[in-house]
């Protein structure tokens, strides 16, 4: 297993054991309270050694010839001679039957075998493919890909370690590292993922906790009936499973000392932990089944041992695909390829793409290197560009024939290339002459007025330590990149990449469908300064053929299909054509002074896209009320804030909460009361916004201008009634 995960290796000790009791008729006393205990760490740990670090870490170091730090071409004849002298062991203690040495010999070279696999990524390295991830095209690099050294070392006893700034927010959460391990890394890391699995799971967001209503606990109780069973008929079995369910499960959840927050959910990493429980929900239903046996004889027995396993079949396999089969299903699943289409064709020919992660990224790499989709652009993933090997890629190579990205910094600068002390200040981009005319040529006489000669933005520091600031590599790069691009080439950001690592250009920003372009023209924000033909024939453009080269348009599958379901990562994109949609409104509000644009591009939202299958935030839903009111659309302003008030009204009901008046829910509330006519029940509100903000400065002044207000459109009301 070492060829797919080292994760594997900690099975080596239980193998051990499982070798040890079969050998040795001893009882678990016999073992702990004897000199076999010792023999058996010592072992233990030999063949660990062998084959971590021995085979992965110093065999590849030996045929780069560098190991132990005394580089040598002689090592790599000696890691062959290492392999062909285990080959000659197989060989040597099979004729002597010796089954022990040969079978360690025999194991050596299965290590070794599996551990090959890893060759193909030598291969692929050097096989010129258009991303080439560490680069491992030659054994040192090799060496460096297999010991994971971008992700650097993980300390074993500091607990709170992480320098970043998001993490030391949420460290002063614990009061101690001890506090901290067990709040954190022990039960919401591993005890919560013990719980999704056994008994129930409470949505499918990042950190929710466990629903009992989903499994009702079942696999939980069978297993832990399972587990006393099998410890009472069996310990020496029993205590070789629980090592192996608490090596992969407790062990690890100390040993990867994880930092809050993760980037995404880590149950994968105790798969292992939960298969050594599965064994026990196995051996629960079995000694259900001999319960059975001994109460009941003959026919009645039968029917009775059938009975129980088909409603353990349904109560816990049959359950959990009950819960788990319709968030889990890929039906329908277009979305990831649908964004990275829409996401390419936002940008113009040969243009720079600026993306956040995975998420974003890998996708367009699948369509630009297998769909043929969008190859001129070049893709800049800014969580790659803190890496020397990415850097190299992106300015020297040239994938499918696409323009390098422009890079001044020397090939042997970036190697080893590191954060820099920086203070923050003023930065000063150049716009040619000629760049400015061709700018102003294309965008009409408002342009002339607004492009600027220097693009001069603030650019922030980005890391801290101490007193001491800095920037990281990406924001190193980000600015050679648009700075030596000189205007020739469009560089953009994508629309999922967050504010901080724009490293402060958001004035200078044009919004292109899924992208921001860099502009020589300032705005208060992107948000004012649209291309709006780009955005128009985007958003309002139903692409149903896919083009390979630069078109503007959309695609939309299954965004109108009920059956699918969306998962925490994919309603995250969904929210980014929602962003495009409403940015887009209130462009025509703010700049246009057209309400009533502004409401048909809410409506080509909604017809792609509705909100009763894609459920809508809160705060969106009531910016969208209120430009339907602008627009004088008093169905669809009633329709918004009736769901508003279904919604918040129980939640408000139960009493003030700062989670509520965080979310500014009183104030969203209040509105859509008025919104429906029910001005008897905003006035009743205010009273309780008075108390809430009893504290806050104006409030008294705000409680009088909204009862005047109200109590004016509840007589225009009782008026209108009148008359009719």
């Amino acid at each position: 297993t070492s060829g797919v995960h080292i994760h594997g290796l900690l099975g080596f000790f239980i193998a051990i054991m499982v070798v040890y009791f079969r050998s040795y008729k001893k009882t678990l006393r016999e073992f702990f309270f004897s000199t076999d205990v010792l023999k058996f760490g010592f072992v233990g740990s030999l063949i660990f050694w062998t084959a971590y670090p021995g085979v992965i870490k110093w065999l590849p170091s030996m045929l780069d010839g560098n190991v132990f730090g005394s580089p040598s071409p002689l090592w790599a004849y000696v890691a062959v001679g290492i392999v062909l002298t285990a080959v000659y062991l197989i060989y040597y203690f099979s004729k002597k039957n010796k089954r022990i040495p040969y079978l360690a010999s025999f194991s050596f070279v299965l290590i070794v075998l599996g551990f090959t696999t890893y060759t193909t990524v030598y291969i692929r390295a050097n096989a010129h493919t258009p991303m080439n991830e560490n680069n491992p095209s030659d054994m040192a690099r090799m060496v460096t890909y297999l010991e994971r050294e971008q992700y650097g070392e993980t300390p074993l006893f500091n607990r709170r370690f992480s320098q970043e700034p998001d993490k030391i927010q949420n460290f002063k959460k614990y009061s101690s590292d001890l506090d901290y391990l067990w709040e954190y890394q022990i039960k919401h890391m591993y005890l919560r993922y013990l719980g999704w699995n056994f008994i129930g799971k409470d949505g499918d967001s990042q950190d929710n906790g466990i629903r009992f209503s989903q499994l009702y606990g079942i696999p939980l109780l069978i297993g832990l009936f399972g587990l006393y069973y099998h410890w009472k008929r069996d310990s020496k079995s029993a205590f070789v499973v629980t090592s192996f369910f608490l090596l992969t499960g407790l062990f690890l959840a100390f040993y990867f000392n994880m930092q809050e927050p993760q980037p995404r959910e880590r149950d994968y990493f105790f798969v292992y932990s939960f298969y050594g429980f599965c064994i026990w929900i196995g051996m629960g239903v079995m000694e259900l089944l001999d319960l059975v046996k001994k109460e009941l004889t003959g026919r009645k027995a039968e029917l009775t041992g059938y009975a129980v396993l088909a409603i353990a079949f349904l109560m816990i396999p049959g359950n959990m695909w009950r819960t788990n089969h319709h968030m889990m299903s890929r039906k329908g699943h277009y979305l990831a390829w649908d964004h990275s289409y829409n996401l390419l064709q936002s940008v113009e020919k040969d243009a720079i793409l600026i993306t956040n992660g995975d998420n974003d990224t890998f996708p367009l790499w699948y369509l630009q290197d297998v769909e043929g989709v969008r190859r001129d652009v070049r893709v800049v993933c800014l969580s790659l560009l803190n890496t020397d090997w990415y850097i190299k890629q992106l300015k020297n190579e040239q994938p499918y024939g696409a323009k390098k990205v422009p890079i001044s910094i020397p090939d042997n600068q970036i190697e080893g290339i590191q954060p820099v002390p920086y203070e923050p200040r003023i930065m000063e981009l150049p716009v040619p002459l000629n760049v400015r005319d061709r700018w102003e040529l294309a965008g009409g006489d408002s342009a002339v007025q607004n492009i600027v000669d220097t693009v001069k933005f603030y650019m922030p520091n980005t890391l801290q330590f101490g007193n001491v600031k800095g920037l990281r590599v990406q924001d190193i790069l980000v600015y050679d990149i648009i700075r030596t691009s000189n205007w020739q080439r469009p560089v953009y950001f994508a629309i999922t990449v967050q504010d901080d690592s724009k490293i402060g250009l958001q004035d200078y920003l044009e919004v292109h469908g899924l992208a921001m372009k860099v502009v020589p023209r300032k705005s208060q924000n992107a948000w004012l300064n649209i291309d709006e033909d780009v955005m128009q024939k985007e958003l309002f453009t139903d692409v149903q053929t896919p083009s390979k080269e630069p078109a503007l348009g959309f695609r939309w599958r299954a965004l109108q299909d009920s059956s699918v379901h969306f998962d925490e990562n994919q309603r995250g994109l969904l929210r980014n054509y929602r962003q495009a949609f409403f940015g887009f409104a209130v462009y025509a509000i703010n700049v246009k002074n057209n309400p009533k644009e502004s409401a048909a591009i809410l409506d080509r939202m909604e017809q792609v896209m509705p909100h009763r299958i894609l459920p809508l935030d809160l705060d969106l839903k009531s910016r969208i009320a209120s430009i339907y009111k602008l627009a004088g659309d008093q169905a669809r302003y009633r329709e918004f804030s009736q769901e508003i008030v279904d919604e918040l009204a129980p939640q408000v009901a139960k009493g003030f909460t700062e989670a509520l008046a965080s979310q500014n829910a009183y104030i969203m509330l209040l509105e859509a009361y008025e919104g429906i006519g029910k001005y008897d029940r905003a006035l009743a509100l205010l009273q309780d916004i008075q108390k809430a903000y009893a504290k806050a400065p104006g409030i008294d002044q705000f409680i009088k201008q909204q009862t005047a207000q109200i109590t004016a459109m509840m007589g225009t009301k009782d008026t209108t009634a009148a008359s009719k």
